[in-house]
């Protein structure tokens, strides 16, 4: 009877994506089913988009932009009335984009209506978001799946 109540509870309501359990400046997510993970990811506002950088770990590195929320609004907007969690559709790039580098060979981006980004919040300095998407180059195309990140805030030296 245990399993049964577990098992409803789930359907009810799990996600597998919990970016706020994540260690600061981790990242991971599946790629073409292979688990990924890394360290040092960032981010940062540029004019009222949000990017998320991750260095190379495994082989890969992974650059996440989102522009405008599913609803036409920009980050910068939806960040500031801290309605989470914001959807960002990530297609070739009129609302958000993802760039993911292979350590040989060319980039692959996301195509037309390939995947989405999801900031759950922003608690300080700290970033927390989940990913999902497709992308491609001219030879190889990838799946990302059950993304998640907590980045940290990149902050520039002025001096």
């Amino acid at each position: 009877m245990r399993i049964l109540v577990v098992f409803g509870l789930c359907l009810a309501g799990c996600n597998p994506c919990a970016p706020e359990k994540l260690s600061p400046g981790q990242i991971q997510a599946e790629i073409d089913a292979v688990a990924w993970a890394g360290e040092g990811a960032t981010w940062r506002m540029a004019g009222s988009s949000l990017q998320m950088n991750s260095p190379e770990s495994d082989g890969w590195a992974l650059t996440l932009v989102a522009i405008r929320d599913v609803e036409g609004t920009s980050v910068e907007e939806a960040l500031a009335a801290a309605n989470f969690p914001i959807e960002v559709p990530l297609s070739s790039g009129e609302s958000g984009f993802a760039t993911l580098y292979p350590s040989e060979g060319s980039s692959l981006v996301t195509e037309e209506t390939s995947g989405t980004l999801e900031i759950h919040g922003v608690d300080g300095d700290a970033l927390y978001a989940c990913f999902e998407f497709s992308a491609a180059s001219d030879d190889r195309a990838v799946v990302i799946a059950d993304g998640s990140v907590h980045a940290e805030l990149l902050e520039f030296d002025n001096d």
